[in-house]
C-alpha cells in the first residue's frame, strides 16, 4: 500500500474543498499505478464523505443529492450541509 497524504482542513458549516486538494485526489484516483485506493480521514466520514461524494457526483453521474444523503448516512456530520452545494457545482463542470 502506498500512502498519499492529501491534507484537507475542513472547518464546521465549511462548503468546499481546497482546490489543491481535489486536484491531488484525481491525480491519484486517475493513476493507473495507484491500483485500489483505501481513503480515509481522522473520523472517516467529513473530508472522507466529501471526497467520495465528489466522486460519485463526477465520475459515477450520482445526483449531489444522493452522494450527499450517503455521505450523511455513514457519519458526515449536519453542520457539513454546505456540501450539498459543492457537490452541486461539482456536478455542473
Amino acid at each position: 500500500m502506498r500512502f498519499v497524504h492529501i491534507p484537507i482542513t475542513m472547518p464546521p458549516f465549511s462548503s468546499k474543498v481546497p482546490a489543491q486538494a481535489v486536484a491531488k485526489f484525481f491525480a491519484t484516483i486517475d493513476d493507473p499505478g495507484t491500483g485500489t485506493i483505501f481513503l480515509h480521514c481522522r473520523r472517516g466520514a467529513d473530508r472522507t464523505g466529501t471526497l467520495v461524494g465528489l466522486y460519485r457526483v463526477t465520475r459515477q453521474n450520482w445526483t449531489p443529492q444522493r452522494a450527499y444523503d450517503e455521505a450523511r448516512k455513514v457519519g458526515m456530520r449536519w453542520w457539513y450541509s454546505g456540501i450539498r452545494n459543492f457537490l452541486e457545482a461539482a456536478s455542473t463542470h
